[in-house]
């Protein structure tokens, strides 16, 4: 069988190399032999390619003198236009580049405004979010209300990829999902780009950044004060009891006698607890390390002119409109005493309130709780469940009815971020300069820090002392420069070095 399969392949290679030696030798014999034979028949009408052309004399005047004109013409326009072609080009690309930068700005504002809005609000403002607490086993423990953190300064604090990480992968345990498809969302890749460019559009400014630091330690002045009075502390919760009664008593009122008695309970309660307030700038006042009377009588005329119009009937529009001045007054003052009062705190108490900041402080990683409060059962119909206020007996009973489940409201404790307690941050970093460039920069992946820290990458730790938005940006993409501001500056980061300073000063004595 063998032999009869290799005799077959050699006949059929003999017969292919006959047909080709055959079919050359017609060819030799046709184009050699028969080569000078005549043409057989005439052409109809003679072929381009044989007609007579110009003679030399035509060639080498008029159709050489055009010829040479039209190349010199066509090398002035290639020598002018492309120079200029070049001159346009950056202009060309720039042009492209900002209507790239646009289009996608414009999709990421409908991505964000369909997906994002709901939690993080409209414009990316902040707002809150309806969850739920589990323990270790995934089971039901309480249901909660999120405070979702503003997104106009995390391109301060974020690297163009932290925040696509945090996109794609979301942030466990934290209500924010993964978005992109690499963690199995329901976003592409350019999707979460668009995102990007439009979270990059509504960043805020330097000067509206340390606006809004400083807003947050004014608003913190007045609980910190409080909280260090507690006879003061329960006046004033005293005051807001009787004035919430009397405008219940109001609402409730039937008659003309029970509505005069309402109105007087009110105005009563409301003139308490404006004199309450007046007592607490006093506080302040006496709080500062230099007196100033100056600023103390400025502070009397102020609350004299309101407490002299805070009554005037609604219908009384030119008293309602001194009653508003009054007011604001009053408010400028009241903010000017607090922030004297913020500058005149020693560096860890003023570290406390900066630590307590919000989306621009430490707390909400780092303290159980803080970013988040107990909702419990409606009280009116389709009202939606009530926030149980922080102190309040409700939210003692909710942690109590709970047991253990609950962490305890320690500074520091330990929530998204580490327990800095006990001296962590003293065993982490040996020197309050190290632990300060750690809070200024923020963690990096497969950069260490401190003693025992490993680097890790996804936006774990934020920086809080530099720019860092286009820290790991290429060339190309729309989030490089952002840390360059347009006098070639670097835009600073979200604190100074000085609030960094008070931070570290008060978590290394936690």
């Amino acid at each position: 069988m063998h032999l009869l399969a290799a005799s077959t392949q050699r006949n059929l290679g003999m017969a292919i190399a006959v047909v080709a030696i055959v079919g050359f030798a017609i060819y030799l014999i046709y184009n050699v032999l028969w080569a000078g034979r005549g043409e057989k028949g005439s052409e109809v009408e003679l072929a381009p390619n044989r007609k007579p052309y110009l003679s030399d004399e035509e060639l080498e005047t008029k159709k050489l003198d055009l010829a040479l004109v039209s190349g010199l013409v066509t090398l002035v326009i290639i020598g002018v236009a492309l120079p200029l072609y070049w001159l346009g080009e950056p202009g060309r690309q720039q042009g492209y580049l900002e209507y790239s930068r646009e289009q996608f700005t414009s999709r990421g504002a409908g991505l964000f405004e369909e997906s994002c809005s709901s939690c993080h609000g409209g414009g990316g403002l902040g707002g809150t979010t309806a969850t739920s607490v589990s323990d270790d086993s995934g089971n039901f423990v309480a249901a909660i209300e999120w405070d979702v953190p503003a997104l106009t300064t995390v391109l301060y604090r974020f690297s163009e990829e932290e925040v696509r990480h945090i996109l794609n992968y979301g942030r466990p345990p934290t209500p924010m999902q993964a978005w992109g498809g690499p963690g199995g969302g329901p976003l592409t890749t350019q999707q979460v780009d668009e995102l990007i460019q439009y979270i990059q559009s509504i960043q805020l400014d330097p000067d509206e950044v340390q606006g809004e630091v400083l807003d947050g330690l004014v608003l913190q002045v007045r609980s910190y004060v409080l909280n260090g009075n507690p006879d003061m502390k329960a006046r004033v919760e005293s005051a807001q009891q009787r004035l919430r009664q009397a405008t219940e008593a109001q609402a409730s009122a039937s008659t003309t006698q029970g509505m005069q008695e309402a109105d007087a309970q009110f105005l009563s309660a409301q003139n308490e607890l404006d004199a309450l307030e007046q007592e607490i700038r006093g506080l302040y006042l006496s709080a500062f390390e230099s007196p100033n009377p100056q600023l103390r009588n400025r502070l009397d005329q102020a609350y004299e002119a309101y407490v002299a119009v805070r009554h005037v009937a609604n219908d009384d529009e030119e008293g309602q409109e001194a009653k508003a001045m009054a007011a604001q007054d009053l408010e400028d003052i009241d903010r000017e005493i607090r922030e004297q009062y913020i500058r005149d705190l020693r560096s860890p108490d003023r570290g406390e309130l900066l630590f307590n900041n919000g989306v621009y402080g430490c707390a909400r990683c780092h303290t159980p709780r803080d970013s988040w409060q107990f909702t419990g059962p409606e009280t009116t119909p389709g009202g939606g469940p009530v926030i149980l206020a922080e102190g309040t007996p409700e939210e003692a009973a909710a942690i109590a009815a709970l047991g253990n489940l609950i962490p305890a409201d320690i500074p520091g404790g330990g929530a998204f971020g580490p327990n800095l307690t006990n001296g962590a941050t003293l065993r982490q970093f040996d020197t309050a300069e190290g632990h300060a460039g750690f809070v200024t920069i923020g963690s990096q992946e497969g950069v260490g820090y401190g003693n025992f820290g490993q680097g890790d990458g996804g936006g774990q730790m934020p920086a809080f002392g530099e720019c860092v938005g286009d820290r790991d940006s290429s060339e190309r993409s729309a989030i490089f420069g952002f840390c360059t501001l347009e006098d070639d500056n670097s835009r600073p980061g979200m604190l100074t070095a000085d609030q960094i300073a008070d931070i570290v000063a008060y978590e290394r004595g936690l």
